[in-house]
């Protein structure tokens, strides 16, 4: 049996001895079983999508002259947008308010905070972020915030940030200028990691099980494009 013509390329003078039987797909494991791989470790990952808890908490300590939303946006790289967001109530008064902000698994390369929906005041005391990773929690400067759209003042204070927003006011947005990015818990990206890479073997492995066979579903060869310059030996 001859060797692959992507290997035979890739080894252009080394050619199997008279007679050689050169079984590569024995290796593998049958279609079924790759299959089962990858529709495994999607449940998986469709589970933990449901269920998981967040690792990584952004905390603001704030209080309000108006009873409104604060949100955060967080820039994943695809740009700020309301889907990778999230918004919490805050009710006005004197009392300072603990809002926590679950974050996304994964790099942040931007942060956004909008204090209000409407116009009014707010005073930002704290702003830390948790991980349960056992690292220790990181506060955020207030200094670093930086006013991007109808806010008419921020100012230092002995109680914190008192940031005012524009008379008309209905959408004031802030920044935190930090170091970006910022990284979630070690272990949650672990986590997501592995079970990108056991997916991705699954398929390829029944991808390769179903060329040998000649019965390449549709399904499975529509990952061709994506492997292809990964695993050349793969769907060639």
């Amino acid at each position: 049996m001859a060797l692959p013509r992507r290997l035979n390329m890739a080894f252009p003078n080394h050619s199997p001895p008279p007679g050689a039987k050169i079984k590569l797909l024995t290796l593998l494991p049958d279609r079924e079983t790759a299959l089962a791989i990858a529709v495994f470790a999607g449940l998986v990952s469709a589970y933990m999508s449901v269920t998981h808890q967040p690792e990584t908490y952004l905390q603001l300590t704030i209080r309000s002259s108006v009873s409104s939303y604060v949100q955060i946006f967080y820039d994943i790289g695809r740009g700020l947008n309301e889907d990778d967001s999230r918004a919490l109530p805050l009710e006005g008064g004197q009392a300072f308010q603990a809002l926590r902000f679950p974050l996304p698994d994964r790099p942040i390369r931007s942060l956004r905070f909008d204090p209000l929906t409407a116009p009014g005041r707010v005073v930002l005391r704290e702003a830390t972020l948790f991980r349960s990773d056992g690292s220790r929690p990181e506060s955020i400067s207030l200094d670093s915030l930086r006013p991007t759209n109808e806010i008419a003042s921020m100012r230092l204070t002995p109680e914190g940030l008192l940031i005012e927003t524009a008379p008309q006011a209905h959408d004031p947005q802030t920044f935190f200028a930090v170091q970006y990015p910022i990284s979630p818990a070690r272990h949650a990206l672990i986590i997501t990691l592995a079970l990108g890479v056991l997916w991705f073997i699954g398929a390829a492995l029944a991808c390769s099980e179903a060329k040998s066979s000649r019965r390449v579903s549709a399904p499975l060869c529509r990952l061709r494009s994506s492997i292809k310059h990964l695993s050349p030996c793969f769907c060639s």
